[in-house]
């Protein structure tokens, strides 16, 4: 890296912009130096000297990085690992207020896809991996016994994430994960729509039952019960507000 930017660029650069380069090189160095998500890079004027450029260019070379969810800047404090180099697929991180159509037509996109995630997950998760469902099940219990909702709605996201990676579909994965970012910011009012978080997390219990006694076709019913029993709630408590308003 100390070499500077012309060496590491060679004759991509005629191809690829200096931006590109850069945040390639800050991907490689995350990757090559073993850093691990919550560690803090090194300064933005360290990285521009090992990089052989200006300051702003690498600062703005980070933003892309930033956008993309693998690290973060944290004012006062540094940079830091937020993500998964790797990571090919992102929700947009300048989207706009998604409205209630679209939060309907996200829970319609997990509808088509997380089924067959859990009966994936039952087939070929490993040991490890259906531990970390059941990890993230138990926090969830644990922040409902302590009322702490924004905890839980987190909590059950993971739950729901960890499950497909256990469906060992890097691409399926990583879509649901963006779809779960897209739908973070309504999750809140989805929640207070729902308002049955108790039901909520037996149905989630019954899902990973099914996926550790490794009976697929089980798994992938009950997340297909679980998320139109959602939707329907969901669509009538929507339509519900929209007739008082008028």
């Amino acid at each position: 890296m100390s070499r500077g930017i012309a060496a590491m660029g060679g004759i991509g650069m005629e191809r690829r912009s200096l931006l590109e380069v850069l945040t390639s090189g800050l991907v490689r160095l995350i990757e090559e130096g073993n850093y691990q998500i919550g560690d803090r890079l090194p300064s933005v004027s360290a990285l521009a000297s090992q990089f052989g450029v200006a300051t702003p260019t690498l600062r703005e070379a980070a933003r892309r990085l930033e956008a993309t969810g693998t690290i973060e800047f944290r004012h006062g404090s540094g940079i830091y690992v937020s993500g998964d180099t790797r990571r090919l697929v992102i929700a947009n991180p300048n989207r706009s207020d998604i409205g209630d159509v679209a939060t309907l037509d996200v829970l319609d996109t997990r509808l088509l896809i997380e089924p067959e995630l859990a009966g994936r997950a039952a087939r070929r998760g490993d040991e490890t991996q259906i531990a970390e469902i059941k990890a993230e099940l138990a926090a969830a219990a644990q922040a409902i016994a302590g009322r702490r909702e924004p905890d839980i709605t987190q909590m059950n996201m993971r739950f729901h994430v960890a499950i497909a990676r256990a469906a060992g579909n890097q691409v399926l994965t990583e879509t649901l994960q963006s779809t779960v970012e897209l739908y973070e910011p309504q999750q809140r009012v989805i929640g207070d729509l729902y308002a049955d978080l108790q039901h909520d997390h037996e149905e989630h219990s019954s899902i990973y039952d099914a996926i550790a006694h490794r009976d697929p076709v089980k798994a992938a019913e009950l997340m297909r019960a679980h998320l139109e029993g959602v939707i329907a709630v969901v669509s009538r408590k929507l339509r519900e507000h929209a007739d008082s308003d008028q």
